[in-house]
């Protein structure tokens, strides 16, 4: 059960890196960041 809860948080941690991602291409449209998504 440890291991599904490791998975759990590490997707979440993922999801939340790349909002943070978008938020930064959105705050700075020139970034060569954006090209990729």
């Amino acid at each position: 059960m440890q291991v599904s809860g490791e998975l759990a948080i590490s997707r979440s941690d993922d999801r939340s890196d790349a909002v943070a991602v978008v938020g930064m291409a959105c705050r700075f449209p020139g970034a060569p960041g954006i090209a990729e998504f």
